[in-house]
């Protein structure tokens, strides 16, 4: 049995398989000792269930996270959700999904003929490109505001912890995002519409055990029903971002790849990136007639449809 630890001692980052300690009576997280930290301690994730005071692991597969929502549950997020982007005048149109890859391909004509959603930050890509301001902004919590502070977006959905008045206060302390109607989700509910439309990742594929933000967005998409959906700035083999020069290196290469691949052959999902395509199997296109062209037998909105897409 693992040893209690002060809580005084500061708490580092858990990664997949470690072992804690929860007490279920409470569902208060334990602070278990971690002999490869020199003493410091791990906190265990709230939406765990295990044995009081017995020895768990933290999930290994963004299918376990997801387990906590109930299809019932799964399909009224769903129906909020598409009323909101209902309301944005969204839902029924095609998304242009820009992903923070260096060199985005954003073919003119996409612009006005797709409703275009920034991931995270790539925004300020789009605004150096002088592009209007997005329709939907698909943020992870930790990422930078500071990194971009100058947000344009009709709709800002936020995958968030806190309550959507909490968000609402942070968002007032950022004079100069600028947004229409805000949605929260969580990151249970994140994993489990990726879940939903890919399958799930196995436990073995990659490192992380989660897909990136701007595949879970292409999930998001799908899930919602919306007619097509293409890809800009998207890579699997390029590092950095497109709207720094840091260089940063990009992680969950292999969960993505994983996903991507499921989805290549929906027949409703294209990239703007021929190297993308070539090593992912989606169809490249040029523009929107490209788009048209490659809708013939595409999988619908139907979620009897979303096992199709597994293989």
């Amino acid at each position: 049995m693992a040893k209690l630890c002060d809580s005084r001692v500061f708490p580092r980052f858990l990664k997949r398989g470690d072992r804690v300690l929860r007490n279920c009576s409470t569902g208060s997280p334990l602070l278990v000792e971690d002999p490869a930290a020199n003493g410091h301690v791990a906190w265990l994730v709230r939406d765990i269930n295990v044995s009081p005071l017995s020895e768990s692991r933290l999930p290994t597969s963004s299918m376990e996270f997801a387990m906590t929502i109930e299809p019932e549950a799964l399909e009224k997020l769903r129906e909020k959700h598409r009323r909101w982007l209902s309301r944005l005048g969204i839902v029924d149109k095609p998304w242009l999904i820009l992903g923070s890859a260096p060199s985005p391909t954003i073919p003119p004509d996409l612009i006005g003929h797709c409703a275009r959603v920034d991931v995270n930050n790539a925004g300020k890509t789009a605004n150096a490109l002088g592009l209007p301001p997005a329709d939907l902004t698909f943020r992870k919590r930790k990422k930078s505001w500071e990194e971009h502070p100058y947000v344009r977006t009709r709709g800002l959905l936020w995958l968030h912890t806190k309550s959507i008045w909490v968000m609402y206060l942070k968002l007032l302390a950022m004079p100069h995002v600028r947004y229409k109607s805000l949605m929260r989700a969580t990151k249970a509910e994140r994993e489990a519409i990726v879940n939903a439309v890919s399958g799930g990742l196995p436990s073995d594929i990659g490192e992380v055990g989660k897909v990136t933000n701007g595949v879970a967005a292409l999930c998001y998409a799908l899930f919602m029903g919306v007619p097509s959906v293409t890809l800009a700035g998207f890579s699997v083999t390029k590092m950095g971002h497109s709207y720094d020069d840091k260089g940063r290196i990009r992680r969950q290469i292999a969960e993505d790849t994983f996903v991507l691949r499921r989805l290549s052959d929906r027949g409703n999902v294209f990239t703007t990136e021929l190297e993308l395509s070539e090593h992912i199997g989606l169809p490249f296109i040029r523009d929107r007639e490209d788009i048209i062209r490659n809708m013939g037998g595409a999988i619908g909105a139907n979620p009897a449809q979303w096992k199709s897409a597994q293989i």
